[in-house]
């Protein structure tokens, strides 16, 4: 992740901010506050005082009388690789036509900002959240570290500590999946805040969403707790999900428990479900970690193809009336009521679906294999609308 410009926007200090020109470069990332009070372009070794997406703060009082050397000043801006300018309204108010039409070719973002604001509090108020997103980067890549499959136990426990330095008896995660919410930065903040100070729990902002690790004595207090998240949650986003891991003790088993509500938070979209425990996720649990295994799709293929192959050549509607079915777990009457067709009709088409995978005598063994398989295609679906 990284600062944008219009994460800067939603700031309470630029909260009567202008953009006059620029707009499609709002997305700009920002690495750095740069200002000076002397034209960049009037001295080539100003180069080396700035670097590529340094964001400007400045009055323009050196060149407002000058359209030419405000032209030259944006266009020195561009080339050096700015994300954009934030202009104090003391000394200029509006910006020449082609000072803006240039702003807007390049999607250089120009924002007025009230002349009473220093630049010091600007400066502040920008870097405090990009330090905050290194911050952030910092701690995802020690969660990416937790997630590898050959750390070692040693390493697990310096990690741990780092991440959750107050472990009781019991321990567990949940992941808040913000299904692209798109907080802004403040919001996240308050959002954070929220959880620690309110709660007492650690908090962190990791990749699409939240991570909230909870640490109890009391293993009776565990509900409560999750209620208590839940109910935060929906005062700052309504399209979320959340998964909850289990119950832990041990520090040496940190990675597991990140792991639980962390790798399965997409899968709530399949279920259809906002809230889900680790251990109610049965065979998914186990299927989407090899979503990407050769054997996952030869299993599927396999044993789904022939359905597929059958409703191409005879334009049928087996493999839908297959999916339906499994949806409803093998409900006869609730699949006649999608689909709209008589429970006769549909069980002579699953008879005709067991007949073609040849399993027409061994009910058990269809139910079996085939549930196995929706499963997979549902993740399969996943990963393709994510791509």
């Amino acid at each position: 992740m990284s600062v944008k410009i219009r994460d800067i926007l939603e700031l309470d200090l630029f909260k009567h901010a202008r953009v006059a020109c620029g707009e499609n470069g709002l997305d700009n990332e920002i690495k750095r506050v740069n200002f000076s009070d002397s034209p960049l372009f009037s001295n080539p070794s100003n180069r080396d005082l700035v670097m590529e997406k340094d964001f400007f703060i400045n009055s323009l009082y050196v060149v407002r009388d000058n359209e030419d050397d405000i032209l030259k000043t944006f266009q020195t801006l561009v080339n050096y690789g700015f994300s954009g300018i934030c202009i104090t309204d003391e000394y200029i108010k509006d910006l020449p036509k082609k000072v803006v039409q240039y702003s807007n070719e390049n999607s250089f973002p120009v924002i007025f900002i009230n002349a009473s604001i220093s630049y010091a509090k600007i400066i502040k108020t920008i870097m405090e959240i990009i330090i905050l997103d290194q911050t952030n980067t910092i701690f995802e890549m020690r969660i990416d570290r937790l997630n590898n499959n050959n750390i070692s136990k040693e390493e697990v426990i310096t990690l741990s500590k780092f991440i959750n330095n107050s472990f009781e008896k019991y321990y567990a995660s949940l992941y808040i999946y913000l299904n692209n919410s798109n907080l802004p930065y403040n919001k996240i903040n308050f959002f954070l805040k929220d959880l620690i100070k309110n709660f007492n729990l650690k908090a962190y902002k990791y990749k699409y969403g939240i991570l909230v690790i909870i640490n109890l004595n009391n293993i009776e207090l565990f509900e409560k707790q999750t209620q208590l998240i839940k109910e935060i949650t929906s005062n700052y986003c309504t399209n979320y999900n959340i998964v909850i891991s289990d119950i832990f003790s041990k520090p040496e088993d940190f990675h597991y428990c990140i792991k639980q509500s962390i790798s399965l938070s997409q899968i709530l979209q399949i279920i259809n479900e906002d809230v889900v425990y680790y251990k109610d996720l049965d065979l998914y649990k186990i299927l989407y970690p090899m979503r990407n295994s050769i054997y996952l799709y030869d299993y599927y293929n396999h044993l789904l193809n022939p359905i597929k192959d059958y409703d191409r050549e005879n334009n049928s509607d087996l493999f839908e009336i297959l999916r339906v079915f499994f949806d409803n777990y093998g409900d006869y009457n609730k699949t006649t009521l999608v689909i709209k067709q008589h429970e006769k009709t549909i069980r002579k088409k699953i008879l005709k679906i067991r007949r073609i995978l040849k399993l027409e005598d061994n009910y058990f063994k269809f139910i079996e294999q085939v549930s196995v398989a929706m499963k997979i295609e549902k993740i399969i679906n996943l990963i393709k609308q994510s791509d």
